[in-house]
């Protein structure tokens, strides 16, 4: 018993300081939270992990993407972003993986209610976006324990890029995401496509301006991707919705190439800074 108890201690006690001392310092959830609730911005985004990276936030467009949204959590957000009545341009994103099984199988119910809720507390590594990849960031601390030197290594960090992986490193990586993200069959018919449509009609009802984003990947993601007929089928799905109710769509699936990315299917900061003045530029924000 006494061993039990001394082991939790550690691991509370190790956790609690793996988080504020290593994830938190890079970590920019509490900055988009206050900003959600509180900002100023007459523009906005919505998505997962590839408008995280995608978009560059500032002068008036705020980026609410959060990585590894599911669908739910994602329309959370802009269901709430709207009864606020806030922003009148929205950046949405659509993408074919918000319809992959891992994606619709739940779960973001408590990481939205904390996004929407302007009181949080407590222990940081309970917190519902930290616990989800709890035993990842210590995974990633004991294999490289320099990690733990805090806020001042991050300003060191270098980001990857895809340019400098090896052939058969991106091939790897491609194959396990796609699989990863490929869509269910009949998607269209989901009761996640009917709560998708009626939450951009809601959007819309209240006078704001939206714009459909296919977000870009990299040339050996497309390859995997084109061997599944589902993610064209999807996309041009997608391009028949954004039709129906008159809004901007920009599909940018295979609009960048390579030097542009940071792995398979997220950006790199050069990729994200050229991707913002598209979107600027051809959403109207």
């Amino acid at each position: 018993m006494t061993v039990f108890f001394v082991s939790a201690v550690i691991f509370v006690a190790g956790s609690e300081a793996l988080i504020r001392v290593y994830v938190a310092p890079r970590d920019t959830f509490d900055a988009r939270k206050n900003a959600f609730l509180n900002g100023t911005e007459t523009s906005a985004a919505f998505g997962d992990s590839r408008v995280v990276s995608g978009l560059v936030d500032g002068d008036g467009l705020a980026n609410f993407a959060d990585t590894g949204a599911g669908l739910d959590t994602i329309l959370g957000k802009l269901d709430a972003y709207v009864a606020m009545g806030r922003g009148r341009r929205i950046v949405f994103q659509l993408a074919p993986q918000h319809f992959a099984l891992y994606r619709l199988s739940g779960g973001g119910k408590d990481e939205l209610r904390e996004f929407l809720d302007p009181n949080s507390g407590g222990l940081q590594f309970l917190r519902p976006h930290y616990r989800k990849y709890l035993f990842d960031y210590w995974a990633a601390v004991l294999l490289d324990p320099t990690l733990l030197r805090g806020a001042e290594s991050v300003k060191k960090d270098i980001q990857p890029r895809l340019v400098d992986m090896s052939s058969d490193a991106q091939w790897r990586e491609a194959n396990i995401r796609v699989q990863l993200h490929i869509p269910v069959a009949g998607y269209a018919a989901t009761k996640e496509m009917r709560r998708l449509r009626a939450a951009l009609k809601r959007a819309q009802d209240r006078g704001v301006d939206l714009c459909l984003v296919t977000f870009p990947v990299g040339g050996t993601y497309r390859a995997v991707a084109g061997k599944f007929p589902i993610f064209a089928e999807i996309r041009a799905f997608y391009k028949n919705i954004a039709a129906g109710i008159g809004a901007t769509h920009l599909d940018l699936w295979d609009a960048y190439d390579d030097r542009y990315f940071a792995n398979v299917d997220h950006l790199n900061q050069d990729g994200s800074r050229r991707l913002t003045r598209e979107i600027r530029r051809r959403c109207q924000i």
